[in-house]
């Protein structure tokens, strides 16, 4: 199997114990070359974004959005946005390489589970995305988990991208979401747990959160692959 990155064939080398229990083999999606420049965040971290620091204080962002909203979102993020990230986004989101859909899959999963949801809610793309790309990012990579499509586009600028945005611009931008007709009776009283691929000004999340806050859940917290 070659990796889908480096395109470097990956030679397998089973254990014992994997030859003797007959069970299915899991192939790597990447060499182990590539998976090492992915930086896994730990410990400590922002209480707020999950934002690597060296302490579990507040960042300079949350505080911002404490302020702004009289609320924090709680997000957790799997990995760092570093050039080895930006390199993934670059090629599985931009290019549209779906393949690369299962490069986190079991860890994003297992964050998930920790968080015991009700409803996992992905941030959806728009009708320009789905035109272009084929295929919303965020569900891709989250494997068999149940998601629920609570969150829908507004159709406004659908050709200027978030990704192409500076700070200040994104900070600015308009709720481009609104709430599925059913979303009431489906979060009420329910531990919701947003799913994105990047945090990166929490812009985003913090305008899909305050729709989900209407709907009263119980819990919301947010996961996102990279901080």
């Amino acid at each position: 199997m070659q990796c889908l990155m480096c395109n470097r064939v990956i030679s397998t080398q089973l254990t014992l114990a994997q030859i003797l229990n007959f069970g299915p083999i899991i192939e790597k999606p990447i060499c182990d070359d590539c998976a090492a420049q992915f930086d896994y965040l730990k410990y400590p971290i922002c209480s707020g974004c999950g934002k690597q620091q060296l302490s579990e204080d507040l960042c300079a962002d949350c505080k911002m959005w404490q302020i702004k909203n009289d609320y924090l979102l709680h997000n957790r993020s799997l990995i760092a946005y570093n050039d080895a990230t930006k390199q993934f986004m670059q090629q599985y989101k931009f290019s549209g390489d779906f393949r690369l859909r299962r490069v986190f899959t079991s860890p994003l999963v297992d964050l998930i589970k920790q968080m015991q949801p009700d409803l996992v809610i992905p941030i959806p793309v728009n009708e320009y995305t789905w035109e272009t790309r084929g295929f919303n990012q965020v569900s891709g990579m989250l494997g068999d988990i149940t998601v629920n499509p609570l969150l829908q586009t507004v159709n406004q600028n659908r050709h200027i991208l978030q990704s192409h945005k500076k700070r200040q611009e994104r900070l600015l931008t308009k709720q481009p979401f609104k709430l599925a007709l059913h979303a009431k009776e489906e979060i009420k009283h329910k531990n919701i747990v947003l799913v994105d691929d990047v945090y990166t000004t929490g812009r985003t999340l913090y305008h899909a959160a305050n729709l989900v806050r209407q709907c009263s859940p119980e819990k919301l917290k947010s996961i996102t692959l990279a901080r």
